[in-house]
């Protein structure tokens, strides 16, 4: 059927229109496909465009934070940043700003963050993706924004332990519009830090006690508080007051672990670093210091005298020392003449013995003094009393100095009569610390792994000044890897391993008893090595052996033939050797807590039965 405009040339008609609106639509859908792909060229065209500026706006960020932490000319010869840690000794590393120097691009602070007024690109604006793209604009000229900068860590230079802050790691936060949703952007840098400077050291004088400063005085008399004064970021200052020290004022409190001072920043003017007692009308009176050159060559401490400083013009000359531990070639000392009035005192090469019981009772306020519950009571339970405050020492991770009754050896073995010895355990903590990769909680992990690093310092009335005497050291007799049977009467441990905590076997009692004291030095004779069938033993000349009929002799006095105790079986030496070494070996021994009766103090060294140090002692008095 036709319609109302049907004709015969219709159909060809019908077929011109579908054509034309069959080439119109391809034609529209071409220029949509078209439109997006041009949108989709220039979205991506934005996005490498924010992309760019994010980085480029961070990078500007960080040049801008690092000017801001440089030193800048604020008049005449003066040079300060707009940044600066509060304290730098500070982990924290918090930030304050520079009053002298205005805010310019910083917006706001906060700890250790500061936010920083900078440039960014907002990509959502037509008029300038259009700038963009024609290179009209810029991303440095866009549109303003503000972006945090946080510092995380401060890295320390190696060994400086927490001191000098080589560089610092920040993160720069960044936001964007991008596509209409702010995106945040976080980019990690380093800062390099230049060492800050300690400068402009000040001496002050004021009669002792008395707190009335005066600089440069023209004449002293009598005792006098000397203090150093310091600006900008001080570690430590040295003072010397003629031929006398350096003596260290500041640096960190060892009870706390903190600087001693508040010359802390680079903004810091005449803080007090520290003060010294001088008296200035007798000079500095001479002292007797003690000396363990090398404790593998002689356990005796040699006397040092220094003597006092004369009676003339005294320089005093102060230096501030950085947390680089550099001195300022410029502005880092200070020297002031004053003039005494009267000659030091000297000082006797050969000091007098005191008592210990004396000496144990001066400067308890720096060394404290472990008295045992029972008067002269000194077996396992006061070592236990010991070993206790030892614990909480570690527990806390605070070791101050202490004096016991084993410092009665100590003593006779140094020769170091007329002062207090003490023993601090910090070096075997750090040591144990070390082996065990985590901080020790229990004493017997310093027993077990640092003891060889326990530290003995010595302290003389009244100035009370810590000085050290030595490491762990004394003089003994067994070969370093001797076996010695443990308190259980089947494991052994090297001699050189045992410390005063442990106990070892009576071969005699057949019991465990506890160790009194250790000692270790060197050995000048030649060893001896005591050989029989089933064992064999290196010792000194001197070593106590008992013998089937009941004597007990000296190393030295064996000989091939002779019996001695092996394992609980009398065996025959087979052989006695003389040990000879170009070096001198170090040797060990021990004293067990027993009482007058010899059956108390015998061990067993390499399975052989031999005397401890008491016998060995009371054999060489007799001989």
């Amino acid at each position: 059927m036709f319609g109302p405009f049907h004709t015969k040339n219709n159909g060809s008609i019908s077929f011109a229109a579908g054509a034309s609106i069959l080439s119109l639509s391809l034609a529209a859908m071409y220029s949509l496909n078209q439109t997006a792909q041009t949108s989709n060229i220039i979205s991506a065209a934005k996005r490498d465009i924010q992309a760019e500026g994010l980085a480029s706006s961070a990078l500007s960020t960080l040049a801008t934070y690092k000017a801001l932490l440089a030193p800048r000319h604020v008049g005449g010869g003066d040079y300060q940043p707009s940044l600066y840690p509060t304290n730098y000794y500070d982990v924290s590393w918090n930030l304050s700003h520079n009053t002298a120097i205005g805010k310019g691009p910083i917006d706001s602070m906060e700890g250790n963050s500061v936010a920083i007024r900078g440039l960014d690109v907002d990509t959502d604006s037509p008029i300038d993706n259009v700038a963009l793209l024609a290179g009209q604009k810029s991303v440095a000229n866009m549109s303003n924004t503000v972006r945090k900068v946080r510092m995380l860590k401060p890295n320390y230079a190696s060994g400086s332990t927490k001191l000098l802050v080589e560089s610092i790691d920040v993160e720069i936060t960044s936001e964007s519009i991008v596509a209409g949703k702010i995106k945040t952007v976080k980019v990690g840098a380093r800062v390099p830090i230049p060492p800050p400077q300690a400068f402009n050291p000040v001496l002050e004088f004021s009669p002792a006690g008395e707190n009335a400063w005066v600089r440069n005085p023209t004449s002293l008399s009598g005792k006098y508080d000397i203090r150093v004064l310091g600006s900008g970021v001080v570690y430590y200052a040295k003072l010397m007051i003629g031929n006398s020290g350096p003596f260290i004022l500041g640096g960190f409190d060892e009870k706390n672990g903190k600087i001693s001072h508040g010359a802390t920043n680079i903004l810091a003017r005449d803080v007090e670093i520290g003060r010294w007692t001088y008296d200035f009308e007798s000079g500095t009176p001479g002292v007797v210091d003690y000396n363990i050159e090398d404790p593998k060559v002689t356990c005796k401490a040699v006397t040092v005298v220094t003597p006092g400083a004369p009676a003339a013009d005294v320089k005093v000359v102060a230096s501030l020392v950085n947390p680089a531990q550099e001195i300022a070639t410029t502005g880092g000392t200070t020297t002031v003449i004053v003039k005494p009035a009267a000659a030091a005192a000297t000082a006797s090469a050969s000091p007098t013995e005191k008592p210990f019981e004396d000496v144990s009772q001066i400067c308890e306020d720096k060394c404290k003094y472990v008295y045992p519950d029972i008067v002269g009571e000194e077996g396992p339970t006061y070592l236990d009393k010991v070993n206790a405050i030892r614990q909480d020492q570690v527990v806390a991770k605070t070791f101050t100095d202490y004096s016991w009754g084993y410092m009665r050896f100590l003593r006779d073995e140094t020769g170091a009569k007329d002062v207090k010895i003490c023993e601090n355990i910090q070096k075997p903590y750090n040591t144990a610390k070390t082996v065990f990769g985590k901080d020790p909680d229990q004493i017997w992990m310093l027993l077990d792994k640092g003891w060889s690093d326990l530290t003995y310092y010595y302290y003389r009335a009244p100035e009370c000044n810590r000085k050290f005497l030595m490491d762990r050291t004394s003089c003994g007799c067994f070969q370093e890897d001797t076996q010695i049977t443990l308190g259980d009467g089947k494991t052994t441990r090297a001699i050189d391993q045992l410390t005063e905590s442990d106990s070892v076997w009576n071969p005699i009692l057949k019991k465990a008893q506890s160790i009194k004291r250790m000692t270790r030095g060197p050995e000048a004779l030649p060893m001896l090595s005591i050989q029989t069938a089933s064992g064999n033993v290196t010792v000194t000349g001197g070593h106590p052996f008992p013998m089937a009929d009941g004597s007990i002799v000296q190393a030295h006095v064996l000989k091939v033939g002779d019996k001695v105790l092996v394992n609980g079986e009398w065996e025959t030496i087979s052989a006695v050797e003389i040990k000879q070494s170009e070096k001198q070996p170090v040797v060990w021994n021990l004293e067990l807590i027993g009482d007058d009766n010899q059956d108390t103090h015998f061990i067993l060294a390499n399975g052989i039965v031999t005397g401890d140090l008491k016998i060995q002692e009371d054999i060489g008095v007799k001989n």
